[in-house]
């Protein structure tokens, strides 16, 4: 799923406009149009509005897995970092 896929998903869960998240978010509602149609990449500031007005983290409209286990294959490589979080 695109950034602008769930962008248009967690509005529309909302029952918002474009213009009410637009408001909510401080953000044009024609960009928000282009976000939402992948015609346009929201930066990091407009991320950042956009998950603060949905109360989501930003990582869960760009889909970037937070994880590490969810995209290191190397499982010692994996245990390496594991044994710094626990730092």
């Amino acid at each position: 799923m695109t950034t602008g896929q769930r962008i248009r998903e967690l509005r529309r869960e909302r029952k918002w406009t474009q213009a009410e998240l637009g408001e909510r978010a401080g953000i044009n509602f024609s960009n928000l149009n282009r976000y939402e149609q992948d015609k346009l990449k929201p930066g990091p500031t407009i991320l950042s509005r956009l998950s603060k007005a949905f109360g989501v983290p930003a990582e869960e409209l760009t889909g970037s897995p937070t994880d590490p286990s969810a995209v290191l294959q190397d499982e010692e490589l994996l245990a390496c970092f594991q044994q710094v979080q626990v730092l």
